[in-house]
């Protein structure tokens, strides 16, 4: 991955995600007061983005079996076609701290910026169950989506929202935005810049139209809509934990396997969800992998630093203690604070714990 594409796809995740902005404009805040209430659509819109922010909610955590009879639909083309279909339904990303090839649950099933997966199932972090789009709206997208563009956008895309198109149940094309940067990709097909800016108002339309949530950072329901969520689900880092760069947390969200589970009962699948939900709750900082990475502790003599692992990674470095996962939670959490070696006074109780804890890099 070269470096310009690194940089852009780290300011879409990290930007778009927990400023909710992409064009460098500061976040609009609404703080909540008695004279300012919420509006009905403000609130249905976070209900819908909370599942979008939700494990539970993602084929990651659905078992799904690969259609029959299913033929690949990633591959260049000049034209987006993808001839019959009597389905269209459109999907939700699942938005998760990076949003990155290395470190997104997507990985491991060969999936890259894609909603369907290399066998014909949804990508880990599609959202389910989507939403049923007419049949005109699609045979609409496919008319935009091959109209020529002239021009160059320099972004780098990170799909939010795809339209994927089935035939008798299989997957024949997909049609990827990402709601900020004015491109979108198609498989098959390629990835461009939007035609015009008329074209990108169209597709907001046409998102609206389909009773979708979220289809513009632009508009104030959104902007409200994700000051509100962050106001609920993220959390300070108190010092020392706190740094200019990663002040901020996901708060704790409940565990997606059962606490009385012991960590060496566990099953894979079950060691893949952990891992994708401690990938949620590490402190943000820039993604794991990189240039020192994670949170700067207070040493003996040098920084302690950590981050989060990936997926695949985590899951192969699991674990096997017999504790179970109600049994080490305070300590993952305080981990995920960034005291990943319990040295703060009030984490020394959980130095036991210290082999216990699953999905974190560290270095010293």
């Amino acid at each position: 991955m070269n470096v310009r594409r690194l940089l852009a796809k780290l300011v879409v995740a990290l930007g778009c995600f927990f400023n909710a902005t992409c064009d460098g404009t500061p976040p609009i805040e609404h703080p909540q007061s008695a004279e300012q209430a919420i509006s009905p659509l403000v609130k249905a819109k976070v209900a819908e983005l909370e599942k979008a922010t939700t494990l539970t909610h993602w084929a990651l955590y659905t078992e799904q079996t690969a259609p029959a009879n299913y033929q690949s639909i990633h591959r260049k083309a000049d034209v987006f076609q993808v001839g019959t279909f009597d389905e269209v339904r459109a999907y939700y990303h699942g938005l998760d701290a990076w949003h990155d090839e290395a470190e997104n649950v997507d990985t491991p099933a060969g999936c890259v910026n894609e909603a369907v997966a290399p066998d014909g199932r949804l990508c880990p972090s599609v959202v389910l169950p989507g939403t049923s789009v007419p049949i005109e709206v699609g045979h609409e997208l496919i008319t935009l989506f091959n109209t020529p563009a002239a021009g160059e956008v320099m972004c780098q895309a990170a799909p939010k929202l795809s339209f994927v198109y089935r035939y008798k149940g299989v997957p024949v094309g997909e049609l990827s935005l990402d709601l900020n940067c004015p491109r979108w990709s198609a498989s098959p097909g390629s990835e461009k810049p939007y035609p015009s800016a008329k074209v990108r108002e169209q597709l907001v339309h046409i998102c609206h139209r389909a009773g979708l949530f979220w289809c513009s950072d632009n508009d104030p329901d959104s902007q409200q809509m994700w000051s509100v969520w962050r106001q609920k689900n993220m959390e300070e880092l108190p010092a020392p934990l706190n740094h200019p760069t990663h002040d901020k947390r996901r708060k704790t969200a409940p565990l997606p396997v059962a606490p009385t589970t012991a960590l060496s009962n566990l099953t894979v699948r079950e060691q893949t969800l952990l891992c994708a939900w401690n990938m949620q709750h590490v402190g943000l900082s820039r993604a794991p992998g990189r240039d020192h990475a994670g949170l700067v502790m207070p040493g003996s003599t040098t920084p302690l630093r950590g981050g989060a692992l990936g997926l695949a990674e985590c899951v192969e470095k699991f674990p096997k203690c017999t504790q179970t996962l109600g049994e080490i939670a305070a300590c993952q959490e305080a981990a995920q604070k960034g005291d990943l070696w319990f040295v703060l006074p009030n984490n020394a109780g959980c130095k036991p714990m210290l082999d216990c804890r699953w999905g974190f890099q560290s270095e010293k």
